[in-house]
C-alpha cells in the first residue's frame, strides 16, 4: 500500500476494532464448549483467512466484488469450514448443551 495514512485507517477501523470483538465471542464460545480452541487470536485470524481469502486485496486492486448470491454461499461454507476445524471432539457436548439461553 503506497499510503501510509490509507493503511493506518484501515487497520484503526478494521482488524483492530472488529478483531477483538470477534476474538471475545469466540473465547465465550470455546468457554461454553462450542468451539475447542486454545488461542481466540490465532482462531479469529483463520476465520478470518477463510471468509476474506484473497477477495479484499482483489478488491483493493478494482476487481468487481462478487455478487450478493455467490457471496453469500462464499461465507457460509467458509463458516462450516470454520466450524468444522475449530469443533469440540465428538462425543463432548458443548457446557450449555440443553440450555436455553435469555436472548
Amino acid at each position: 500500500m503506497t499510503s501510509p495514512e490509507l493503511a493506518r485507517t484501515l487497520l484503526a477501523h478494521g482488524r483492530h476494532t472488529t478483531g477483538p470483538i470477534v476474538e471475545r465471542y469466540l473465547a465465550h464460545l470455546a468457554a461454553e464448549g462450542v468451539l475447542a480452541i486454545d488461542d481466540p487470536g490465532e482462531a479469529f485470524q483463520l476465520f478470518y483467512g477463510l471468509v476474506i481469502q484473497d477477495l479484499q486485496i482483489r478488491a483493493l486492486l478494482g476487481e468487481t466484488a462478487l455478487p450478493a448470491g455467490p457471496r453469500e454461499l462464499h461465507t457460509r461454507r467458509a463458516v462450516d469450514r470454520f466450524l468444522t476445524l475449530a469443533a469440540p471432539p465428538a462425543g463432548h457436548p458443548p457446557a450449555g448443551a440443553g440450555r436455553v439461553s435469555p436472548r
